[in-house]
């Protein structure tokens, strides 16, 4: 096998370097990929069926940070300014492969080098005596394998050979984790029931008491969801990973004090200030504003924070009634202001309240069919005369997210990886988004 099956603090830096110089080719143990971007949704999937293949298939290194070919060979490194924050994408694949692959593999590891003044992200994964290993994402359950004339699905004969092969203590061991991954799947619904029922009722037990960050966020956009019904919205949700009850006290001084001045928020802007005339104690937390009218946002004491706001004359400014009727048009402002206000809003209340593990972000646009979206700002050419008609939105919705983002993730950043969506799909380019200078940081004076 490829570097010897030896751990990564035992594999020297000319030897990944050589494997550029000398091309050497993909086999069964050692792929290479150019990135990983773990807010594209395609990506996570893919990255954990490299993994469990290889794991079930013998071991082996996956390297992060390499061009091949097009056949296979190793060509070149990865410019550096392509593989981002590389610590942040390193800890990304860790918790990736800790919550979506079963059984756990073990001695995994996930290294970050310089090689020759360019980053790599190496994946050692050894020999497993624990196959077959499964990836469990979103509503998806595969087994994969890594032979040597690639990757591909295991067969049903393969996967039950792999439980039979098994030494027997180990076997009964795997038979009993499963059994209690099958019942965390089985009882999925019934948690998610549970916390539905308490945002009915208001028992807010079962919603503070939810460990399941993933869970808390799904249920909490369904609700959005259905009190909205068929009127325009915009609503963004920041979820930890990891609630808790009590994570976020909403009597804390310095925390009234961030609701009260909310970070990065401007006079008569579109953003989280001027809500907090009307704060009102909740059983769960704390609420500014109102859903019916112009804006509210709500905080969890378990972490969670949302904002809704109608996509009414307020959101679209600057359109007459006629023209609000006809062809609504979504006014740059809010839409860039509000998701990064919010961003900052969240990361200061969950930073005031010692919490540093990673987010679920969502923003979603709700009954939008037939709204536009310009490019640039306002006072500019391209927004006042587009060239080319303005293509109206199709779909009936806009839903991005929930993506996994590093609680110390710049809100700019993260702002714009939303907005990009947002405008590509509205069909302007991320080049057209307004309001950012040249270093990516956002002003609206």
């Amino acid at each position: 096998m490829i570097f010897d099956e030896r751990p990564l603090d035992e594999v020297r830096d000319d030897e990944i370097a050589h494997l550029v110089e000398a091309h050497v080719p993909e086999q069964q143990h050692l792929e290479f990929k150019r990135t990983f971007d773990h807010k594209d949704p395609d990506h996570p999937l893919k990255l954990l069926r490299v993994i469990a293949s290889m794991a079930n298939g013998g071991g082996g290194y996956l390297i992060i940070g390499i061009h091949d070919d097009g056949s296979g060979r190793a060509a070149k490194f990865v410019d550096p300014a392509l593989m981002g924050d590389a610590e942040s994408t390193r800890q990304s694949i860790r918790s990736l492969c800790h919550d979506h692959i079963s059984a756990r593999i073990d001695g995994l590891e996930v290294g970050r080098r310089v090689v020759n003044g360019h980053t790599v992200i190496i994946v050692r994964i050894p020999p497993s005596g624990r196959c077959p290993h499964m990836v469990t994402l979103g509503r998806r359950t595969d087994f994969y394998i890594r032979l040597e004339d690639g990757k591909r699905e295991m067969s049903l004969a393969e996967i039950r050979e792999a439980f039979v092969n098994e030494p027997v203590g180990l076997r009964l061991d795997r038979l009993d984790r499963r059994f209690s991954d099958l019942a965390r799947i089985l009882t999925r619904d019934q948690r998610k029931n549970e916390l539905a029922e308490a945002l009915r009722t208001t028992a807010s037990e079962a919603l503070l008491d939810s460990h399941d960050g993933n869970l808390l966020a799904e249920v909490l956009r369904e609700r959005f969801e259905a009190e909205v019904g068929e009127r325009p919205f915009l609503w963004l949700g920041a979820t930890p990973v990891t609630p808790r009850r009590g994570l976020i006290d909403v009597r804390d001084p310095e925390i009234t004090s961030i609701l009260s001045t909310p970070p990065r928020s401007r006079r008569s802007g579109w953003n989280m200030g001027g809500l907090d005339s009307t704060r009102r104690r909740s059983l769960t937390g704390v609420e500014l504003g109102s859903k019916t009218s112009y804006a509210y946002l709500e905080v969890l004491e378990n972490g969670h924070l949302e904002f809704w706001t109608p996509l009414d004359d307020h959101f679209c400014w600057r359109q007459s009634e006629e023209e609000l009727r006809v062809r609504p048009r979504l006014y740059p402002y809010p839409v860039v202001e509000y998701p990064l206000s919010f961003l900052c809003l969240a990361q200061a209340l969950l930073h005031e309240a010692g919490y540093t593990n990673e987010m679920l972000i969502q923003l979603q646009y709700r009954n939008v069919a037939g709204y536009i979206l310009r490019p640039g700002q306002p006072d500019e050419i391209r927004f006042l005369s587009p060239v080319g008609p303005s293509t109206p939105f199709a779909e009936p919705h806009l839903r991005i997210g929930p993506r996994r983002v590093p609680g110390a993730s710049s809100p700019d950043d993260v702002a714009f990886d939303l907005l990009t969506s947002v405008y590509r799909a509205f069909g302007v380019g991320a080049r057209s988004i307004p309001f950012r200078d040249s270093v990516g940081v956002f002003s609206f004076e």
